[in-house]
């Protein structure tokens, strides 16, 4: 994908900071290394590289009743500033990241939506190229041994063929062998 130029909107969790990125991925990646709390996008504002110190100089005037007054981080807002940026991202034509999604998807780690993310590019579907369970299209098919690029995955047979099956599908196949004494492998 195409690198990202903007002005950036990040949290950790209690701060704020406003700055400006050539490349967002590559500028997270960097500010996470640096930081021993997760950041996360809350929004951005895509600008010609040209315009970058203009429009990051409006974002820190706006909010400049919120800096930190930090000398040495004059980028750092309060958390304040937080109800405030989904209105001045709007304004500018800016993108508000889902947040909540992304912390919701940190904490819970739901089966059905553990492969929803917000990225620097907006909220991506992440659907692994792991094979679909047979027998229950919406569980993926139970990995047998490590997981990586070399993953196998559970089957069995199924009216002469061999077919995916879940971990719950194998779960099943478990109590009907120990019922009936039947071998589903």
């Amino acid at each position: 994908m195409k690198p990202i130029t903007c002005i950036y909107f990040i949290s950790d969790g209690i701060y704020i900071k406003i700055g400006q990125a050539k490349d967002l991925k590559n500028r997270i990646t960097g500010m996470q290394t640096e930081n021993p709390k997760e950041l996360f996008v809350i929004a951005r504002i895509e600008v010609l590289e040209t315009q970058l110190n203009i429009e990051e100089r409006k974002a820190h005037s706006y909010f400049r009743k919120y800096n930190l007054k930090n000398k040495f981080n004059r980028e750092w807002f309060s958390g304040e500033i937080e109800p405030l940026i989904d209105e001045y991202v709007k304004s500018r034509n800016g993108i508000i990241l889902d947040k909540k999604l992304e912390i919701y998807n940190r904490t819970k780690r739901k089966t059905k939506d553990r492969w929803i993310r917000n990225t620097v590019y907006g909220i991506e579907h992440f659907d692994r190229t792991r094979p679909r369970c047979f027998f229950y299209p919406d569980e993926p098919a139970q990995i047998t041994g490590h997981a990586g690029p070399d993953e196998s995955y559970r089957t069995m047979a199924w009216k002469g063929e061999r077919v995916y099956i879940s971990q719950k599908k194998h779960k099943e196949n478990m109590i009907l062998k120990k019922q009936w004494n039947v071998n589903y492998e």
